[in-house]
């Protein structure tokens, strides 16, 4: 079983590979959408209104994530220190699903898995991959697909990319690089060529 990591700028085109990736076999472990769900088990969601009060919980008891997002995604100082205690609250509960995801995999026999988490190289969880793939998308692109498709401002945009590690550091840590501009004939042959190698 291989695991694959894929990383890249806010916006870069990951979800539009991945889909390739599942069309080629593997299975997918959406780490962000898996976050949205932590973030509300019983134990999380008291620490987090311990730390940022009731306001952050919406009426249907459910942890608000756009006010947690401003709160944590300012790029100062003081929102880098608030970001680090949400990690340091959701990361452990996630990689424990992730290894529960590896397990179900091994017992199904999926041979490629995709790791798609956005802090992948942060978290350090590059280790537990066999290879991490780099979306290479111009940031000019990636700002206006952010604003687009998410509806985030320029401000929003350029204080989440603050948020994690410099594109060229990302893709210095990767061992593959995948365009984020292709045309889906030439993702899909780039795809097949990138998983016989690895």
């Amino acid at each position: 079983m291989k695991v694959i990591g894929i990383v890249g700028g806010i916006a870069s085109g990951k979800s539009f590979y991945t889909d390739i990736f599942e069309s080629e076999g593997a299975v997918t472990f959406k780490a962000d959408e898996v976050a949205h769900d932590v973030l509300n088990e019983r134990t999380i969601k008291e620490k987090i209104r311990q730390r940022w009060g009731d306001e952050i919980i919406n009426d249907n008891g459910t942890v608000n994530r756009p006010k947690l997002a401003q709160i944590v995604f300012q790029g100062t100082e003081d929102s880098d220190m608030e970001r680090l205690y949400l990690e340091s609250l959701i990361y452990p509960p996630l990689k424990k699903r992730f290894e529960r995801f590896l397990d179900e995999c091994e017992s199904n026999d999926v041979y490629y898995i995709i790791l798609d988490a956005a802090m992948l190289l942060e978290a350090s969880w590059d280790k537990m991959c066999d290879a991490i793939v780099f979306i290479d998308t111009p940031e000019e692109i990636r700002l206006e697909r952010a604003k687009t498709t998410r509806g985030w401002t320029e401000a929003e945009f350029r204080a989440r990319e603050a948020s994690q590690f410099s594109i060229k550091k990302k893709k210095k840590r990767c061992q593959f690089t995948l365009d984020g501009l292709a045309k889906k004939e030439d993702a899909v042959k780039a795809v097949e060529e990138l998983l016989k190698r690895v």
